[in-house]
């Protein structure tokens, strides 16, 4: 199991009524046991072997940048939820938007997968591409900015 795969499942699980998991394979343990009075999410994990656990991905470096306020025609597209960005919908595929290329409101910009689900994020408003905050497969977390589109209309 990776780290992707428990981050995924710990999302899941945070909005789940299970309260408490176990799982085993080969030699590597997780627990993962849910605080109902806090509404948090306590993780356990074993390991054996630091070797057996695969190593994360490294987080994309963020655009020096992506503090600065955007400007009043500029719209910033935010990830409605926890998962992995996908560019394109195949990875032959060309991506959907890239740096200076149009958009129409409600045209497909990206897909987040979450739990094995793909979701396809819309664009808010028609313009162009500014600038693509994160990588293809990178995580991306709640309300992280993914996209900032200079709006034409």
């Amino acid at each position: 199991m990776d780290v992707n795969e428990i981050i995924l499942l710990i999302d899941r699980l945070e909005k789940s009524t299970i309260g408490e998991f176990y799982l085993r394979e080969d030699e590597f343990e997780l627990n993962i046991i849910k605080n109902n009075s806090e509404d948090s999410v306590q993780t356990i994990i074993k390991e054996v072997s630091h070797s057996q656990l695969q190593q994360p991905a490294p987080l994309a470096a963020q655009p020096a940048d992506a503090d600065v306020i955007p400007a009043d025609n500029e719209v910033t597209v935010k990830s409605p939820l926890v998962g992995i960005y996908y560019e394109s919908p195949t990875p032959d595929a060309p991506p959907f938007k890239k740096i200076g290329d149009y958009v129409k409101e409600g045209e497909v910009i990206c897909i987040l997968e979450a739990m094995k689900v793909f979701n396809e994020i819309k664009s808010p408003c028609e313009g162009k591409v500014k600038s693509v905050m994160v990588a293809n497969q990178d995580i991306v977390e709640f309300d992280q900015p993914i996209m900032v589109i200079e709006r034409t209309k």
